[in-house]
């Protein structure tokens, strides 16, 4: 299995240039071969379903979760915006939409037309917007998500007050203590 080379024997066999070898600089595809249009419907579809759920769960408490998921979706299309851009210089650029409709799109599992991949790029997006929308719409008749027609500002301004104010005046009251244990 293993044998042992010398020296010698490695120096008969082993190729020895002179200069160092140039190679050519590294010609790098991180566009996927998709055009612009398709990531700005993903991203409206992703911040379509992120604002259902904001606005179907709003509540004080889920400020900093909602910042926090507003984050990491501008990450999510900044950072490949970016890494499009980036060096070694890229002759590549967004394919347009008439080259991508003539010749559809190379996959792992072969060639897709261009109305297959869109379909196939925008089908999870759809699916996160119906459940967002699902998940608003069966908290809303269940009664744990805010009514459409509610926003923030009156939801936090003066009810939650005046529930406090009644279930203080109610525990004082000689009414209320003499029916408590």
């Amino acid at each position: 299995m293993v044998e042992r080379l010398t020296r010698q024997q490695i120096a008969e066999q082993a190729i020895v240039h002179e200069a160092p070898v140039v190679r050519t600089p590294t010609t790098v595809d991180r566009n996927f071969e998709l055009p612009t249009g398709i990531y700005v419907a993903m991203a409206g579809l992703f911040s379509a379903a992120f604002a259902v759920m904001a606005v179907g769960f709003a509540a004080p408490r889920m400020i900093v979760p909602t910042a926090i998921i507003a984050v990491f979706m501008a990450m999510f299309f900044a950072i490949p915006a970016m890494w499009v851009r980036m060096k070694p210089d890229n002759p590549q650029r967004a394919t347009s939409w008439s080259r991508f409709r003539r010749h559809g799109i190379m996959t792992h599992y072969g060639h897709s037309t261009a109305g297959a991949a869109t379909v196939q790029v925008l089908m999870l997006p759809v699916l996160i917007l119906f459940w967002g929308i699902a998940a608003v719409t069966i908290a809303g008749y269940s009664g744990s998500a805010a009514p459409a027609a509610r926003t923030l500002a009156v939801r936090t301004s003066i009810i939650p007050t005046v529930m406090r104010f009644r279930r203080a005046v109610s525990s004082n009251s000689p009414a209320g203590a003499a029916a408590s244990p």
